[in-house]
């Protein structure tokens, strides 16, 4: 993509964001949230697996 189409797209998605944020502000923050929960889900799995592996070997 040319770069005046990405500024483009970026712009674009960015104006959805607000305009999304300013007419349901309670379901932006609950996607926010849903959002956040399972990036932190699967940051428990990662680390939880690695742990598992590093036991694994060592042990």
């Amino acid at each position: 993509m040319t770069g005046v189409l990405k500024k483009g797209v970026g712009i674009v998605v960015v104006l959805f964001l607000l305009w999304f944020l300013f007419t349901d502000p309670n379901g932006a923050g609950s996607m926010v949230r849903d959002i956040g929960t399972a990036i932190w889900d699967l940051l428990m799995r990662l680390f939880d697996a690695l742990s598992r592996f590093l036991t694994t070997v060592t042990g």
